[in-house]
């Protein structure tokens, strides 16, 4: 049904739907996160933004992880293995949705060491969250491989129109550690 080390591109919970139970290794997710429409002066691109996810049928824009694609990320793992990158919004839903099927947890935070500077009286954007869940499941890699934290100097990158473009060093250690 599906070809291995392929790349599918599709509607996330869509094409989960088709997959069969305990196929997968690991799922390395990076699903819209939640952002306000309003503060830090970056309001008129965060609603435009907002509004091109609507256009492609996104319309939830205060939480795009679900627990229906939890579950679904739940039921594809042969070992339960899932690895989200989220922002602070996202975490409790994770943890309750972890709570709730009596997983492990790790949340690594992805500190960006040049920001936007655009705070408005808030805490600067500079983090980022992988929440790594987990059952009866060992860390590979190696120590180099294991730090519990990220550090770089920013995710935005020029060839890719994306608004969080995660470093490949970052997706290479999570997936020797993880698969």
């Amino acid at each position: 049904m599906f070809d291995i080390n392929k790349l599918y591109i599709s509607d996330a919970v869509e094409f989960l739907k088709q997959v069969p139970d305990e196929n997968v290794d690991l799922v390395l997710t990076d699903p819209p996160y939640f952002f306000e429409t309003h503060g830090r002066g970056f309001s008129s691109e965060r609603q435009k933004l907002f509004m091109g996810l609507k256009s492609i049928g996104v319309n939830n824009k205060n939480n795009y992880i679900t627990k229906e694609l939890l579950s679904e990320f739940f039921r594809v793992c042969k070992k339960k293995n899932i690895f989200i990158f989220c922002n602070k919004a996202q975490i409790l839903e994770i943890l309750l949705f972890a709570r709730d099927k009596q997983l492990s947890f790790e949340i690594l935070p992805f500190c960006k060491t040049s920001p936007m500077p655009l705070s408005n009286n808030q805490w600067l954007p500079d983090r980022e969250w992988g929440i790594h869940l987990f059952k009866n499941l060992d860390v590979m890699g190696s120590y180099k491989t294991k730090r519990g934290f990220f550090i770089d100097s920013n995710y935005q990158q020029d060839n890719f129109n994306h608004p969080s473009v995660k470093p490949i060093n970052i997706i290479r250690k999570i997936i020797l550690n993880l698969s």
